[in-house]
């Protein structure tokens, strides 16, 4: 898979006892849809010496009210499909001490940007594959 764009917003503590060891599983959302268009605006000009100034907060809508507060941790773009996707946590862990981490498909061009959760097995094995490669691997 080939990522364009990609852009992170969080990063993890760097803990010499996780090097290649998840950390993280990958979970679907328990909310309706996400609002992110606060985040989404306040990317539109990202540089990285202004990476402070991102708002990585989104929300998690159910009965379009908020019910959940996530943060960003990076967006990306397959070249394969021509999707964006947005990855984000609400800084939980599961019961093996592992963060929680969701990921949807978005178009900031869209009256709605939000489009979904991912749905295939492939889409949730390329959103890890970058995932890894981001956080998981030395790179050197």
């Amino acid at each position: 898979m080939e990522a364009k764009d990609v852009r992170v917003y969080c990063q993890f503590a760097n803990n010499p006892e996780l090097t290649n060891k998840r950390f993280y599983n990958f979970y679907n959302d328990p909310c309706e849809k996400l609002e992110m268009s606060n985040f989404l605006n306040s990317i539109v000009e990202f540089e990285e010496k202004n990476r402070n100034d991102i708002n990585n907060i989104i929300y998690g809508m159910t009965n379009k009210e908020i019910v959940k507060e996530y943060y960003v941790i990076l967006t990306f773009k397959n070249a394969n499909n021509n999707k964006n996707y947005i990855v984000y946590t609400d800084n939980q862990n599961d019961q093996n001490s592992n963060k929680m981490i969701y990921s949807a498909i978005y178009d900031m061009d869209a009256p709605d940007p939000f489009l979904g959760f991912l749905n295939t097995k492939e889409e949730w094995m390329n959103v890890c594959e970058i995932f890894d490669a981001l956080f998981l691997y030395k790179h050197n």
